[in-house]
């Protein structure tokens, strides 16, 4: 009878055991789905700021292809006199900012590709911790 009594208790204590350890499992995965989903804000953040270059781009290449449209577009009190002399230093800094905009933009979709990666090993824990949860079902089940 005793016996059976610390059998009894014996597969309680492991029971109980798995249960915690599954509970831990399941809070790892919420921490990591958490995390999954900060880095999913991230990225979204990450894409507004490519858009906003690449309209700024746009826009400058605007300016590059119609300069006459661009200099009717000068505050009327301080547009310069248009000339060949001033489009040249207008278009030089005019590609100038659009060679910096295109490194902004690179430099953008480095951080985005970084956050997809990593991403992509939070789901990796991700899964093996639901690997190691469902083990531990199992362990529980024999």
């Amino acid at each position: 009878m005793d016996e059976d009594k610390e059998l009894i208790s014996d597969v309680q204590k492991q029971i109980s055991d798995v249960q915690v350890q599954i509970s831990d499992v399941l809070k790892e995965i919420s921490d990591v789905k958490v995390q999954i989903s900060a880095v999913q804000k991230e990225i979204s953040d990450v894409q507004v700021q490519i858009s906003a270059v690449q309209e700024q781009i746009s826009h400058i290449q605007s300016c590059l292809n119609n300069p006459r449209t661009y200099w009717e577009s000068l505050d009327p009190l301080f547009r310069p006199e248009l000339n060949d002399t001033w489009w040249q230093n207008e278009k030089n800094t005019l590609q100038n900012e659009k060679s910096n905009l295109r490194i902004k933009e690179s430099d953008l979709r480095i951080k985005e590709s970084d956050l997809s990666n990593k991403i992509l090993n939070l789901q990796k824990k991700e899964n093996l911790l639901l690997k190691l949860k469902l083990q531990q079902l199992q362990a529980n089940t024999e």
